[in-house]
């Protein structure tokens, strides 16, 4: 996919009830956060005093200025995923339903942003996903982790059609936890044991200890 030219300018220069004007257009944020791009008219000298080669010499700072944000402007391929959530809160999520909001966010926050938020639009791949994958199953029902790249693959449908360049990630690339499996329970280990038995008040501090000595499984 190729990357998005970047907006350069040249303006054009308007002769208007005797004045000369220079039209350019400009990113101009709005009241919600979002950006909107306005023609803007930047009144220059009268005609009578200023020809129109002297006109663009004072229109040409203002152009420098704004061809210069555009440059400085991260590329499309180069947003990492934090950044493009940062977008989707401000444009998408305020138009989806609170439970909707509420378990992307959940996921998000505890999951997606913690392992994957500094990656790059670019760098999630199926094989970067399926890393992510393997973290997941260490705990998680293959419920969740399905829940999880549901949320994922949506950010990225999104961010596709906002022109963005993005990994191969596919969900039908991975290889997801086997249903039913479960996590093996953690054992105290001796040093544990001991610490519990020294520090809990009787009568469990003596449980414990018969508990660790006798091998007694709770059910």
């Amino acid at each position: 996919m190729p990357v998005p030219r970047r907006r350069f300018q040249r303006g054009s220069l308007v002769e208007k009830s005797g004045r000369w004007y220079g039209v350019y257009r400009a990113d101009v944020v709005q009241a919600d956060g979002t950006s909107k791009r306005e023609q803007c008219w930047q009144p220059l000298g009268l005609v009578v005093e200023q020809s129109e080669r002297a006109a663009w010499r004072q229109f040409q700072p203002y152009l420098d200025r704004v061809n210069d944000a555009v440059l400085k402007m991260p590329s499309k391929a180069g947003l990492t995923l934090t950044e493009f959530v940062d977008e989707w809160r401000t444009n998408i999520s305020v138009n989806l339903k609170d439970s909707t909001v509420r378990a992307a966010e959940s996921h998000l926050r505890a999951h997606i942003i913690p392992k994957l938020g500094n990656l790059h639009l670019t760098e999630i791949t199926t094989k970067a996903v399926q890393g992510f994958v393997a973290h997941l199953a260490g705990g998680r029902s293959r419920k969740t982790v399905e829940n999880l790249l549901l949320t994922l693959s949506s950010l990225l449908k999104t961010a596709r059609a906002w022109g963005y360049v993005c990994g191969d990630f596919r969900v039908a690339g991975l290889t997801l936890p086997r249903y039913g499996v479960k996590k093996d329970p953690r054992c105290f280990t001796d040093d544990e044991v001991r610490s519990i038995i020294a520090n809990s008040p009787e009568p469990l501090s003596t449980i414990v200890a018969v508990t660790a000595v006798l091998g007694v499984a709770h059910s």
